[in-house]
């Protein structure tokens, strides 16, 4: 699929340095909307709804007035230089800083030389301010903002001498912000052209990000922090805090002796004593599980009393944390929480469940608050109270969305995010497809709204297969869960249409589209899968065209327009000749001709696949062969048609010349079916196909049987005859295989509706068969096979019908007589309406019953 967004202009962007260059200033920036607006109808229509007009009018008529002469100006304002600028910075005066920027802009231009320094003093401004804001929400915010600053500067080319400067804190902002990737890559390279002033913070912030999620690398955060360590010139404070995050790695990759070796080295009066005191917690904490775990069965029960001590340890050790935090900041939050994880491991689930209210009651809104509620819910459920666990985990999806619910010690938002997919995979994996749809319906905004529809979409297509496949396995049910698959589909259609409005101008467009339209196809809704398929094509420059024009002329052939589906399939032959989706063209065109009566021209097509470049392998050959087949059988039929009309006319010559000719199509058809069946024995169309190549060789006998009527030199009759009984054998090779089959795949399972009437048939035809050449007694048995499988339905009266016949051509009319006698038992046991006996035997119940007694007359 191409990466092709759905709109494209080959217009220059307003915010390009050649136009900035060419424009600056108020009428720059007027005549670069007005242009934009002309160059971008379609968005400025998006962009103003019903007022687009007014919009672009008011642009024009602005665009006017800035293209006419400017008045003399009473006053020049004189260019603003960088280095005023950058002075404003280094003075850290941020406010004269951003009107400087701003004026700069104004009066020099939107060059590149202003553009660099306006953009990367912005960027700097709001690095350094984010330092000072006590608000954990607009500190972020404004780090957000700093990074977008920094990072549009550095791709323009950080201002001269200030590269050091702009990764520095392009860098360290991205670490704060917990983007520890990108971070990484900003950090490393501004410590290998650092200041001597910035190395021991660009150290100490690489081992962060080094530490942070995703995909944390230990090894790489202690060599950094272990760098900071060494570095000269670093405070007492700087010290302890780089020690406490020593201290914290080590934690994390499990070095418990040295993370309390670490922990030692942290002065009780210090800063950092409360957040090592809760280190020192988290480390008791991992040793009373170490304990749990490690030891013997036999030990158990001393085992756990010890890791109960470490765990009332470790309560003691977050108490100290909290009383050195007086002021409640993070680590005495933290430290709540942990005692509730303590209190929930020594098995006093009240007393947790009542410490974590206790901390989402205080710190609603903090991550801690949002942690509480999770491990909250966690602890209800094993208390068993299902409700209000239900009421916490509701809440903490709630919380989830809060951008300072993450990253924390506990679960970063990834994290959060990966156990709702799991959810829903675990959901997929056992087939809960509707549960999983319900669920992705929920997962904004926790997840972006474009995944969630994905997800909800995957999951009614999925859902949708499944009922196909169950289709397949229960036929009885069959067209019950075709149609409960389609309604899947569609909704599948609909999320996939949400999703392609959401990423409407990203390159995931087209691809949306696609799936939109192939949902809605697969759901039988054919004109709104052709309205995707064709804004599809109005997106997709190369990729994907071919199979569009035959999914458009398919969907038209679903909705019974064979001439507008023609149109699409031969407008793909005409567009992509050596497309592989011709072959599909070509054969869904051949079945749009036949239902137009065009069969010479659809032949030609399905000739064209059969003779092309296609190896037996491809569907599509697979496909035309058995049409082909399908086709020679209905010209036969056709032609035996024309013939029968002839001989009633007294045609006699021209009706003997169209029966041979429907002989002729029927060896035909008989030889390209042996052909299908015996190539794709697991094909869709092998039952269709084996009943129509048995068919056409009982038909072949007709032509050798009708000149037999007028045959009068005895060697020209045995001729006949021998054409008659091998046609027939043939034919009866073939029925008697088909039905065997049939009725091992009923032993498995409910068969088909086609299936369940070409297995009648085979009953019946088969003694129709041995009653045509003489053979009575096999005519007898065959009949009696088809009267026992169908005793009780009105099938069977003709069955005996047929074993009275017999007996009479054999002159055993009391054997006649008495079979007629059980036809008319089984007629009074049979519980079926008129309609049902006409449908299987032509005939009235009443009808039957005159006939029955008729005959038993005779």
């Amino acid at each position: 699929m191409s990466t092709a967004t759905a709109h494209s202009t080959d217009a220059p962007a307003i915010d390009s340095p050649a136009v900035g260059a060419a424009r600056g200033g108020l009428k720059g920036r007027l005549l670069d909307a007005v242009d934009w607006a002309r160059a971008h109808r379609k968005r400025a229509l998006l962009m103003s709804g019903g007022g687009a007009f007014l919009f672009v009018a008011a642009l024009g008529s602005l665009a006017l007035l800035v293209r006419a002469p400017d008045p003399e100006a009473e006053h020049v304002e004189p260019p603003v230089t960088p280095e005023e600028v950058f002075a404003a910075l280094d003075r850290r005066a941020f406010s004269e800083t951003r009107s400087l920027a701003k004026r700069m802009l104004r009066v020099n231009g939107r060059n590149d030389g202003t553009l660099a320094t306006t953009t990367f003093a912005r960027g700097a401004v709001a690095a350094y301010e984010s330092e000072e804001i006590i608000d954990d929400v607009r500190r972020r915010r404004r780090r957000l903002l700093a990074i977008r600053l920094l990072d549009e500067a550095r791709e323009r080319g950080f201002p001269t001498d200030r590269d050091a400067e702009g990764l520095y804190l392009l860098g360290r902002s991205l670490a704060l912000v917990d983007r520890n990737v990108a971070a990484r890559e900003v950090l490393r390279a501004a410590l290998a052209i650092a200041r001597p002033d910035y190395v021991a913070n660009i150290t100490r912030l690489l081992a962060g990000s080094y530490r942070g999620e995703p995909q944390p690398d230990m090894q790489l955060a202690l060599r950094y922090n272990g760098e900071f360590l060494a570095s000269s010139g670093i405070s007492d404070i700087e010290r302890s805090a780089g020690t406490l995050q020593r201290a914290e790695i080590l934690l994390d990759l499990g070095d418990i002796d040295a993370c309390r070796g670490a922990l030692t080295a942290i002065d009780q009066n210090s800063s950092e004593s409360a957040s090592a005191s809760v280190v020192y917690g988290r480390v008791l904490m991992v040793e009373a599980r170490r304990i749990s775990n490690d030891r013997e069965a036999v030990q158990l029960v001393e085992g756990e009393a010890l890791a109960g001590t470490k765990l009332r340890q470790a309560i003691d050790s977050f108490s100290y944390a909290q009383m050195r935090d007086r002021l409640q900041e993070t680590p005495a939050r933290r430290a709540m929480c942990y005692i509730g994880e303590c209190l929930a491991r020594l098995g006093e689930l009240r007393g947790a469940a009542d410490q974590f209210s206790r901390v989402q009651s205080l710190h609603p809104t903090r991550q801690e608050g949002f942690v509480a509620r999770l491990l909250l819910a966690d602890t209800l459920q094993k208390l068993r109270e299902p409700e209000a666990a239900t009421v916490a985990y509701r809440e903490a999806l709630v919380d989830a969305a809060r951008p300072d619910s993450f990253p924390n010690p506990w679960l970063t938002r990834e994290e959060f995010r990966r156990r709702i997919a799991d959810v829903y995979q675990s959901l997929i994996a056992k087939d809960e497809f509707g549960s999983a749809a319900a669920l992705a319906e929920k997962m904004p905004p926790l997840i972006d709204a474009g995944r969630a529809a994905q997800m909800a979409a995957e999951a009614h297509q999925r859902w949708g297969r499944s009922l196909l496949n169950a289709a397949d396995d229960h036929s009885a049910d069959g067209e019950t869960l075709r149609r409960e698959a389609a309604e899947q589909f569609r909704l599948a259609g609909a999320r996939f249409a949400e999703l392609a409005e959401i990423r409407y101008a990203t390159p995931h467009y087209p691809q949306d589209i696609w799936q939109t339209a192939l949902s809605y196809f697969a759901g039988n809704d054919y004109a709104h899968a052709i309205e995707n398929y064709r804004i599809f094509l109005e997106n997709e420059a190369r990729i994907g065209r071919s199979q569009a024009l035959v999914s458009i002329g398919e969907s038209y052939l679903g909705l019974g327009k064979m001439e507008s589906a023609l149109t699409a399939f031969e407008r793909c032959l005409d567009l992509h000749p050596r497309d592989a989706a011709c072959y599909r063209a070509r054969l869904l065109a051949a079945k749009a001709l036949l239902f137009g009566g065009k069969v010479d021209r659809a032949k030609q097509y399905l000739q064209e696949n059969i003779d092309g470049l296609l190896t037996p392998a491809s569907p599509e050959w697979r496909d035309s062969l058995f049409l082909l087949g399908e086709v020679a059988y209905a010209d036969g039929n056709r032609a035996e048609e024309a013939s029968l009309k002839l001989d009633a006319e007294g045609s006699t010559a021209e009706a003997l010349a169209k029966l041979e000719s429907a002989a002729t199509h029927y060896r035909n058809a008989a030889n390209i079916l042996e052909e299908a069946v015996q190539r794709y024995p697991e094909a869709a169309q092998v039952t269709q196909a084996r009943y129509h190549w048995a068919e056409s060789l009982r038909r072949i006998a007709k032509f050798p049987r009708r000149k037999l009527r007028d045959a009068n030199i005895e060697a020209i009759r045995l001729g006949l005859i021998k054409e008659i009984q091998q046609a027939v054998a043939e034919s009866l090779g073939v029925y008697e295989a088909l039905q065997n089959d049939l009725n091992r795949k009923q032993e498995r399972r409910q068969l088909t509706h086609l299936e369940g009437i070409v297995l009648r048939n085979c009953y019946f035809i088969q003694g129709d068969l041995y009653y045509e050449v003489g053979q009575y007694d096999e005519a007898i048995v065959a009949y009696k096979a088809a009267s026992n499988r169908y005793q009780n339905l009105p099938e069977a009266l003709q069955a005996y019908f047929q074993i009275a016949a017999c007996h009479r051509r054999m002159s055993r009319l009391a054997d006649a007589r008495g079979t007629l006698e059980q036809a008319k038992v089984i007629l009074s046991r049979i519980d079926a309406d008129d309609a049902a006996f006409v449908a299987a035997t032509s005939q009235t119940r009443a009808e039957w019953r005159k006939l029955l007694d008729w005959m038993s007359a005779i």
